[in-house]
């Protein structure tokens, strides 16, 4: 039995970014009548979660808030969420991020993690030198 249910992309649980290319970004959903009694599903799951569940997710950073013109966002049967390297995220093919792909609105949360990232190697080479307790003092 196929399932003709549309699903609307409410909630993007936070990726980890590819050092490269595409990876698929995994999400929460709703129907048009799931959604109005705050129960969720996973991608296109069965199993509903509440509204308290999501909140908990919210406040934990776990998910975001998808940021889209259109709230919900409705997902094709043939679509799938994909994010770049950039922290830039994508509508796109199911099996291709590049196939019919279109970039969607500024996520906050994914830009910040691309600086945390970024910010994180950029000190991690970093090499203290040795601070000796002694000073001498030149006259």
């Amino acid at each position: 039995m196929e399932n003709n249910r549309k699903y609307f992309v409410t909630h993007i649980i936070v990726p980890n970014l590819p050092d490269e290319g595409y990876d698929q970004v995994f999400y929460y959903s709703a129907t048009a009548e799931s959604y109005h009694q705050g129960n969720y599903y996973w991608g296109k799951g069965n199993n509903t979660f509440n509204q308290e569940f999501i909140n908990d997710l919210m406040r934990k950073e776990k998910i975001f808030r998808l940021v889209s013109d259109s709230y919900p966002m409705e997902l094709k049967e043939n679509e799938t969420l994909w994010v770049d390297y950039k922290g830039d995220l994508f509508l796109a093919d199911m099996r291709d991020p590049n196939k019919n792909q279109r970039e969607l609105e500024y996520q906050e949360l994914l830009k910040r993690k691309v600086v945390e990232r970024t910010y994180g190697k950029s000190i991690a080479n970093i090499i203290l030198p040795n601070i000796s307790k002694e000073t001498i003092i030149y006259k």
